[in-house]
């Protein structure tokens, strides 16, 4: 007992000793470490970008109110003047995509050119194969043309809109050129503190970002962990099943009997032995006499008769009063005698 006891504890100390369970477990205090530490760290982004947010309001507002009527004058141009730039980059990013549509065009065309020109050069003859790569080629440049178009109007309608912008702000800055001289130092301000706001915004989604991956890593290690304990519970319920069917007694195979069919065999055995044994003994008490009376020794020539024969040839004699020749010297009598006697 004491030795199953101290196995099993020796076991457990191997499985506390795991490895994968050191590992993992390192990996979980990491992670665990790493999710508090951002989870702070994005606070006080927050609670900075909230304090910067609330400081630049008051400065905006008290500037606003230094200025006067100017501002509210003023404010249309550089509204118009925002939506321009906004335009300009939008028409930046439809020139883009357009010179790669024309590329991505080009390039299919080539490729369907290519593509004749070899079967014109080979001699080739126009077989399915071909037939699939020129329709394949084909498709290639009907796509890419598409995209072409597609691009081509989007770079259009961005450019107009651009165009439509620029103007307008030109329209602008001649009709409130006094007004916007006036505003300008709010207005650059309104920009620094949306810039510095910026920065705080990309801080905090950097942070969250990197709390987001923290926690996934976390919950990947712990789900390694949970994975690593199954297996060692699994381990050990098929461990104590192997010890459970190893401690059970071994049945007999197929065809084998058991320890009691074979003592109900051997009593039976025993049984008919004395059966047997009775019988034969029952037999030679009632026929010992007969048999010892029966036999005796002859002569050289003769054989054994019966105790049967004997009785009958005792009558024959008593009822004639002379024994019979065993030759048979002594004429018809002694044949009629022995006539019904089978010697054996």
């Amino acid at each position: 007992m004491d030795n199953k006891s101290n196995k099993s504890s020796s076991d457990e100390d191997d499985e506390g000793l795991d490895p994968r369970i050191q590992g993992q477990l390192d990996r979980l205090n990491g992670f665990c470490t790493a999710v508090n530490h951002l989870e702070m760290e994005l606070n006080e982004a927050q609670q900075l970008y909230r304090q910067v947010l609330s400081s630049a309001s008051e400065q905006l507002k008290h500037k606003h109110k230094k200025l006067g009527k100017c501002v509210d004058r003023a404010r249309p141009f550089y509204l118009a003047n925002r939506d321009a730039r906004q335009a300009f980059k939008q028409l930046q990013e439809a020139a883009s995509d357009f010179e790669r549509a024309n590329e991505k065009y080009n390039s299919a065309k080539g490729k369907v050119a290519e593509s004749e020109k070899k079967m014109m050069n080979d001699g080739r003859v126009f077989d399915g194969a071909l037939q699939e790569l020129l329709n394949h080629a084909t498709v290639e440049v009907m796509e890419a043309a598409k995209l072409k178009r597609e691009s081509s109007d989007s770079h259009q309608r961005v450019s107009l809109h651009f165009q439509a912008t620029q103007k307008k702000v030109k329209e602008l800055n001649r009709n409130l050129k006094g007004a916007i001289l006036k505003s300008r130092g709010y207005f650059e301000l309104t920009a620094a503190l949306n810039r510095q706001l910026d920065q705080y915004k990309q801080r905090i989604f950097s942070v969250e970002n990197g709390l987001r991956m923290a926690k996934q890593e976390y919950a990947s290690a712990l789900h390694a962990l949970e994975q690593i304990s199954d297996d060692i519970h699994r381990r050990r319920e098929k461990n104590k099943l192997d010890e459970a069917l190893a401690s059970m007694p071994r049945e007999d195979g197929v065809g084998a009997e058991s320890d009691d069919d074979m003592k109900k065999i051997e009593a039976e055995n025993r049984y008919h032995g004395d059966l047997i044994l009775g019988e034969t003994v029952d037999g030679l008490d009632r026929n010992e006499k007969s048999d010892f009376r029966s036999t005796h020794i002859l002569s050289d020539g003769d054989e054994d008769i019966d105790s049967d024969h004997d009785d009958i040839i005792d009558g024959k004699i008593s009822s004639r009063g002379e024994r019979p020749s065993v030759s048979g010297s002594e004429g018809n009598n002694g044949e009629d005698a022995f006539s019904d006697i089978d010697l054996s």
